[in-house]
Protein backbone atom coordinates (compact mmCIF):
# COMPACT_ATOMS: atom_id res chain seq x y z
CA UNK A 1 0.00 0.00 0.00
CA UNK A 2 1.15 3.53 -1.46
CA UNK A 3 -1.41 5.56 0.55
CA UNK A 4 -2.01 5.17 4.03
CA UNK A 5 -5.20 7.03 3.83
CA UNK A 6 -7.09 5.05 1.57
CA UNK A 7 -10.39 4.72 0.91
CA UNK A 8 -10.46 8.72 2.83
CA UNK A 9 -11.22 10.68 -0.10
CA UNK A 10 -9.50 13.92 -0.59
CA UNK A 11 -10.47 17.36 -0.45
CA UNK A 12 -7.99 20.20 -0.20
CA UNK A 13 -5.63 22.13 1.42
CA UNK A 14 -7.47 23.52 3.57
CA UNK A 15 -11.14 22.14 4.07
CA UNK A 16 -14.23 23.96 5.72
CA UNK A 17 -14.94 23.09 9.33
CA UNK A 18 -18.15 21.79 7.63
CA UNK A 19 -16.16 19.64 5.16
CA UNK A 20 -14.08 18.36 8.24
CA UNK A 21 -17.65 17.47 10.62
CA UNK A 22 -18.86 15.86 7.49
CA UNK A 23 -15.75 13.72 6.82
CA UNK A 24 -15.35 12.71 10.39
CA UNK A 25 -18.95 11.12 10.63
CA UNK A 26 -18.64 9.60 6.89
CA UNK A 27 -15.55 7.96 8.48
CA UNK A 28 -16.26 7.68 12.47
CA UNK A 29 -14.60 3.99 12.03
CA UNK A 30 -11.30 5.61 11.92
CA UNK A 31 -9.53 7.87 14.55
CA UNK A 32 -10.60 11.48 13.83
CA UNK A 33 -6.58 13.17 13.31
CA UNK A 34 -6.73 10.51 10.93
CA UNK A 35 -9.51 11.34 8.62
CA UNK A 36 -8.77 14.45 8.72
CA UNK A 37 -4.96 14.07 7.74
CA UNK A 38 -6.62 12.14 5.23
CA UNK A 39 -8.45 14.81 3.52
CA UNK A 40 -6.38 17.36 3.85
CA UNK A 41 -4.04 16.56 0.77
CA UNK A 42 -1.01 18.53 2.01
CA UNK A 43 -0.68 16.75 4.96
CA UNK A 44 -1.87 13.62 3.12
CA UNK A 45 1.19 14.21 0.79
CA UNK A 46 4.00 14.63 3.45
CA UNK A 47 3.05 11.42 5.31
CA UNK A 48 2.58 9.51 2.49
CA UNK A 49 6.16 10.52 1.60
CA UNK A 50 7.62 9.59 5.20
CA UNK A 51 5.39 6.11 4.98
CA UNK A 52 6.65 4.94 1.42
CA UNK A 53 10.69 5.86 2.85
CA UNK A 54 10.15 3.16 5.63
CA UNK A 55 7.46 1.34 5.38
CA UNK A 56 9.99 -1.84 4.30
CA UNK A 57 10.73 -1.15 8.03
CA UNK A 58 6.93 -1.35 9.89
CA UNK A 59 4.72 -3.87 10.77
CA UNK A 60 2.50 -5.66 8.28
CA UNK A 61 -0.59 -4.58 10.04
CA UNK A 62 1.12 -0.83 10.56
CA UNK A 63 -1.30 0.56 7.81
CA UNK A 64 -4.38 -0.62 9.30
CA UNK A 65 -3.31 0.10 13.21
CA UNK A 66 -2.83 3.53 11.49
CA UNK A 67 -6.10 4.18 11.09
CA UNK A 68 -7.50 2.57 13.92
CA UNK A 69 -9.43 5.51 17.04
CA UNK A 70 -6.50 5.28 19.92
CA UNK A 71 -4.06 3.89 18.06
CA UNK A 72 -3.31 6.79 15.43
CA UNK A 73 -1.20 9.11 17.75
CA UNK A 74 1.07 6.20 18.79
CA UNK A 75 1.22 4.48 14.91
CA UNK A 76 2.30 8.30 13.43
CA UNK A 77 4.70 9.15 16.36
CA UNK A 78 6.63 5.72 15.07
CA UNK A 79 6.34 6.33 11.63
CA UNK A 80 8.01 9.78 12.09
CA UNK A 81 10.85 8.11 14.37
CA UNK A 82 11.65 5.42 11.65
CA UNK A 83 11.42 8.67 8.97
CA UNK A 84 13.74 10.50 10.84
CA UNK A 85 16.32 7.49 11.95
CA UNK A 86 15.82 5.97 8.55
CA UNK A 87 19.81 5.59 7.25
CA UNK A 88 20.67 4.31 10.65
CA UNK A 89 17.32 1.50 10.25
CA UNK A 90 18.39 -2.38 10.15
CA UNK A 91 14.79 -4.01 9.91
CA UNK A 92 11.54 -4.13 10.93
CA UNK A 93 10.35 -4.98 14.37
CA UNK A 94 9.45 -9.06 14.67
CA UNK A 95 6.55 -9.41 17.40
CA UNK A 96 7.36 -8.15 20.68
CA UNK A 97 10.19 -5.77 20.07
CA UNK A 98 10.69 -2.28 20.07
CA UNK A 99 9.56 -0.13 17.42
CA UNK A 100 12.70 1.20 16.23
CA UNK A 101 15.61 -0.89 15.20
CA UNK A 102 19.05 0.08 14.47
CA UNK A 103 22.20 -1.82 14.68
CA UNK A 104 23.12 -0.22 17.53
CA UNK A 105 20.35 0.94 19.49
CA UNK A 106 16.63 0.03 19.38
CA UNK A 107 14.02 2.81 20.90
CA UNK A 108 10.41 1.84 22.78
CA UNK A 109 8.27 4.33 21.33
CA UNK A 110 5.18 5.11 23.37
CA UNK A 111 2.65 8.06 23.05
CA UNK A 112 0.84 9.15 26.14
CA UNK A 113 -2.96 9.39 25.91
CA UNK A 114 -4.17 12.67 27.48
CA UNK A 115 -6.87 11.33 30.15
CA UNK A 116 -7.76 14.01 32.72
CA UNK A 117 -5.20 16.38 30.61
CA UNK A 118 -7.53 19.64 29.46
CA UNK A 119 -6.85 21.47 26.65
CA UNK A 120 -4.35 24.73 27.20
CA UNK A 121 -6.55 27.54 27.96
CA UNK A 122 -5.20 31.36 27.13
CA UNK A 123 -7.86 34.12 28.86
CA UNK A 124 -5.63 36.87 27.38
CA UNK A 125 -2.89 37.26 30.67
CA UNK A 126 -1.74 33.74 30.50
CA UNK A 127 -1.75 30.39 29.73
CA UNK A 128 -3.87 28.10 32.40
CA UNK A 129 -1.40 25.44 31.78
CA UNK A 130 -1.97 21.68 33.41
CA UNK A 131 1.75 20.74 34.72
CA UNK A 132 0.50 18.30 36.68
CA UNK A 133 -1.96 15.94 34.53
CA UNK A 134 0.58 16.14 32.19
CA UNK A 135 3.16 15.17 34.72
CA UNK A 136 1.44 11.98 35.57
CA UNK A 137 0.50 10.70 32.17
CA UNK A 138 3.98 10.85 31.15
CA UNK A 139 5.48 8.95 34.57
CA UNK A 140 2.88 6.71 33.97
CA UNK A 141 3.51 5.53 30.50
CA UNK A 142 7.56 5.87 31.64
CA UNK A 143 7.05 3.36 34.59
CA UNK A 144 4.86 1.39 31.81
CA UNK A 145 7.72 1.14 29.28
CA UNK A 146 10.14 0.58 32.19
CA UNK A 147 8.16 -2.59 33.40
CA UNK A 148 8.14 -3.78 29.40
CA UNK A 149 11.85 -3.55 29.33
CA UNK A 150 12.56 -5.72 32.62
CA UNK A 151 9.94 -8.17 30.74
CA UNK A 152 12.44 -8.06 27.41
CA UNK A 153 15.22 -8.61 30.40
CA UNK A 154 14.04 -11.56 31.24
CA UNK A 155 13.07 -13.21 28.01
CA UNK A 156 15.64 -15.67 27.02
CA UNK A 157 13.78 -16.47 23.64
CA UNK A 158 14.89 -13.01 21.83
CA UNK A 159 17.01 -12.04 18.86
CA UNK A 160 18.21 -8.99 20.55
CA UNK A 161 20.85 -8.96 23.69
CA UNK A 162 19.09 -5.68 25.76
CA UNK A 163 22.04 -6.78 27.91
CA UNK A 164 24.35 -5.14 25.36
CA UNK A 165 23.06 -2.42 23.42
CA UNK A 166 21.34 1.33 23.78
CA UNK A 167 17.70 1.16 25.18
CA UNK A 168 15.99 4.01 24.65
CA UNK A 169 12.16 5.05 25.15
CA UNK A 170 10.89 7.74 22.67
CA UNK A 171 8.12 9.70 24.28
CA UNK A 172 5.17 11.48 21.65
CA UNK A 173 4.00 14.22 23.47
CA UNK A 174 1.80 14.79 20.36
CA UNK A 175 -1.64 15.16 21.54
CA UNK A 176 -2.96 19.14 21.12
CA UNK A 177 -3.44 18.54 25.21
CA UNK A 178 0.53 18.29 25.41
CA UNK A 179 0.90 21.43 22.42
CA UNK A 180 3.73 22.90 24.97
CA UNK A 181 4.86 20.58 27.76
CA UNK A 182 7.02 23.00 29.80
CA UNK A 183 7.81 22.49 33.36
CA UNK A 184 7.33 26.02 35.62
CA UNK A 185 11.46 25.95 35.91
CA UNK A 186 12.14 26.37 32.61
CA UNK A 187 12.85 22.28 31.62
CA UNK A 188 10.42 20.00 29.44
CA UNK A 189 8.30 18.14 31.68
CA UNK A 190 10.26 14.65 30.64
CA UNK A 191 13.62 15.65 31.84
CA UNK A 192 11.97 17.79 34.88
CA UNK A 193 10.46 13.99 35.78
CA UNK A 194 13.24 12.13 34.62
CA UNK A 195 15.95 14.12 36.16
CA UNK A 196 14.16 15.54 39.49
CA UNK A 197 13.99 18.86 39.11
CA UNK A 198 11.07 20.70 40.90
CA UNK A 199 10.20 24.42 40.93
CA UNK A 200 12.85 27.13 40.84
CA UNK A 201 14.13 28.15 44.41
CA UNK A 202 15.87 31.77 44.91
CA UNK A 203 18.05 31.80 48.26
CA UNK A 204 18.93 35.08 49.87
CA UNK A 205 22.09 35.59 52.34
CA UNK A 206 21.17 36.75 55.42
CA UNK A 207 21.56 40.55 54.97
CA UNK A 208 20.16 40.57 51.18
CA UNK A 209 23.18 41.41 49.56
CA UNK A 210 23.56 38.18 47.63
CA UNK A 211 21.16 35.83 46.12
CA UNK A 212 21.06 32.75 44.59
CA UNK A 213 18.78 31.13 41.75
CA UNK A 214 18.48 27.46 41.44
CA UNK A 215 15.87 24.34 40.77
CA UNK A 216 14.68 22.70 43.67
CA UNK A 217 15.19 18.19 43.71
CA UNK A 218 11.83 16.93 43.66
CA UNK A 219 11.79 12.84 44.13
CA UNK A 220 7.97 12.69 43.82
CA UNK A 221 4.62 13.84 42.29
CA UNK A 222 1.20 13.78 44.19
CA UNK A 223 -1.18 11.87 41.92
CA UNK A 224 -5.22 13.05 41.51
CA UNK A 225 -5.96 10.25 44.71
CA UNK A 226 -3.56 12.31 47.40
CA UNK A 227 -1.07 9.29 46.71
CA UNK A 228 2.92 10.26 46.44
CA UNK A 229 4.23 8.88 43.10
CA UNK A 230 8.34 8.42 42.86
CA UNK A 231 10.51 10.09 39.96
CA UNK A 232 13.87 11.43 39.42
CA UNK A 233 14.11 8.23 37.34
CA UNK A 234 17.65 8.90 36.21
CA UNK A 235 18.96 8.85 39.52
CA UNK A 236 17.54 5.23 40.32
CA UNK A 237 19.16 2.32 40.11
CA UNK A 238 16.06 0.40 38.05
CA UNK A 239 16.60 3.11 35.49
CA UNK A 240 20.06 2.07 34.61
CA UNK A 241 19.32 0.01 31.96
CA UNK A 242 17.73 2.29 30.08
CA UNK A 243 20.37 4.70 27.97
CA UNK A 244 18.26 7.49 27.15
CA UNK A 245 14.55 9.52 26.75
CA UNK A 246 14.27 11.41 23.76
CA UNK A 247 10.51 13.14 23.18
CA UNK A 248 9.11 15.95 20.74
CA UNK A 249 5.86 17.71 21.15
CA UNK A 250 5.77 18.22 17.32
CA UNK A 251 2.93 16.36 15.69
CA UNK A 252 5.03 16.39 12.48
CA UNK A 253 8.49 16.66 13.59
CA UNK A 254 12.09 17.81 11.88
CA UNK A 255 15.54 16.46 12.99
CA UNK A 256 15.77 19.61 15.30
CA UNK A 257 12.77 18.91 17.09
CA UNK A 258 13.95 16.17 19.06
CA UNK A 259 15.05 16.14 22.20
CA UNK A 260 17.27 13.39 24.08
CA UNK A 261 18.26 13.06 27.16
CA UNK A 262 21.41 10.91 27.99
CA UNK A 263 21.26 8.30 31.39
CA UNK A 264 23.84 9.90 33.25
CA UNK A 265 23.91 6.80 35.09
CA UNK A 266 22.82 4.43 32.46
CA UNK A 267 24.72 0.93 32.41
CA UNK A 268 25.50 1.42 28.41
CA UNK A 269 26.00 5.18 27.98
CA UNK A 270 24.67 5.77 24.46
CA UNK A 271 26.84 7.84 22.14
CA UNK A 272 24.27 10.28 20.60
CA UNK A 273 25.88 10.47 17.38
CA UNK A 274 25.05 7.28 16.09
CA UNK A 275 21.35 8.72 15.79
CA UNK A 276 22.62 10.20 12.82
CA UNK A 277 19.97 13.17 12.93
CA UNK A 278 20.40 17.18 14.81
CA UNK A 279 18.84 16.38 17.54
CA UNK A 280 18.88 18.72 20.86
CA UNK A 281 21.06 16.37 23.33
CA UNK A 282 20.82 16.91 26.80
CA UNK A 283 23.25 15.93 28.96
CA UNK A 284 24.13 15.97 33.25
CA UNK A 285 27.03 15.29 35.16
CA UNK A 286 26.90 13.80 38.78
CA UNK A 287 28.79 15.80 41.12
CA UNK A 288 29.03 15.41 44.96
CA UNK A 289 25.49 17.60 45.79
CA UNK A 290 23.78 16.38 43.12
CA UNK A 291 23.79 16.54 39.20
CA UNK A 292 24.87 19.74 36.59
CA UNK A 293 22.93 20.41 33.52
CA UNK A 294 25.82 20.51 30.89
CA UNK A 295 23.77 22.92 28.71
CA UNK A 296 21.87 26.09 29.70
CA UNK A 297 18.84 26.86 29.82
CA UNK A 298 17.60 28.65 26.95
Amino acid sequence: MNDLFEPIKLISDRPTQNEIDSAIVEYQQYDKNYVWAGIRSDIRNNINLRWNAIKGFCERDFSSEFRQIDQHHSRLWELNCRYLLKVRLLRAPRPGEPDVIAEDFVIECTVPLPRGVPTPHYDGRLFDFPTDQISRRVTSVLVEKLAQLERRLANTNTSINYENIPYIIGLGLTHPNFLSSMHMNGMDIPEALLMGAGPLQITISGDGSEGRMGIATQHSITASGGAEIPTAFFQRDEWKKVSAVLWSTKWFPEDNDIKVLLNPNANIPFNPDSLGIDAEIISYKKVDNGYNRDQRLN
